[in-house]
């Protein structure tokens, strides 16, 4: 059905400059243009749609009378509950584990979003206090973005123990299908575990963090990829607690 087309794109100024001759698969497409197969796409989403996104779209371009196909309106439904933030996550949004000025480790869950209605204002008919994303952690911030080029975005990002605690359990059980992404998660899903135990001020943190992250970039995707990663991040982190209480004796 239909036809895959992708576009590679140079990386940006700001990427390592190693790398800016390569090509990058940035964007791949499905294109349905016969309206019979158009119709059997439709009806295989009818009533499964999550946002008003592409509701709006489909009414807007008149594919109701096109098609002969009303369709429904999105469902109320718990981003916790399936996998449709992890492929939200894939697409605009990122992981980040880093060591702060401090020399103590930080970590930050982001997405981005040019429209406002998943980040900022709630969907059609909803309570307004609660919209799709937000609602579910306590320690949140969205703000609006500002870029040179004269584009914005909405920025919403979760920095804090607390805020992280149901997105870790989320993406727990819903993996990324990006190994980048993945790679990124499985990092900052040992910082977080870390800062819980209130090991992100040990004296020689950062020379642990920087074997934690090396490793991490060596991981290739597999079933066991997650096993894999705590199983040597357990062995450098209590290589560095023996060497720490060595030293402190």
């Amino acid at each position: 059905m239909g036809y895959i087309d992708y576009k590679n794109n140079s990386p940006s100024a700001s990427a390592p400059r190693a790398g800016r001759t390569k090509k990058e698969l940035t964007v791949v497409k499905w294109n349905i243009m016969k309206k019979s197969e158009q119709r059997i796409y439709t009806n295989y989403i009818n009533g499964k749609l999550l946002t008003y996104k592409r509701y709006d779209q489909y009414y807007k371009y008149n594919f109701d009378k096109k098609l002969n196909i009303l369709l429904m309106k999105p469902m109320k439904f718990n981003v916790l509950l399936n996998p449709w933030l992890m492929g939200f996550t894939d697409a605009d949004g990122y992981f980040y584990s880093a060591l702060s000025n401090k020399l103590t480790i930080v970590m930050k869950y982001e997405l981005s979003q040019k429209e406002s209605y998943i980040l900022v204002r709630p969907a059609r008919g909803a309570d307004p206090k609660g919209d799709i994303i937000k609602k579910y952690s306590n320690t949140d911030t969205v703000y609006k973005r500002d870029f040179k080029s004269g584009t914005y975005a909405h920025i919403y990002t979760v920095t804090s123990n607390i805020g992280m605690k149901s997105f870790i359990e989320y993406f727990n059980k819903y993996k990324s299908l990006s190994i980048m992404r993945y790679r990124q998660y499985l990092l900052l899903n040992i910082i977080y575990l870390l800062r819980i135990n209130k090991m992100q001020f040990m004296s020689n943190i950062k020379t642990m963090f920087i074997d934690l992250t090396y490793f991490s970039k060596t991981l290739l995707m597999s079933s066991n990829m997650k096993n894999k990663q705590l199983n040597n991040a357990m062995i450098i982190i209590n290589y560095y607690r023996k060497l720490r209480n060595l030293n402190e004796k």
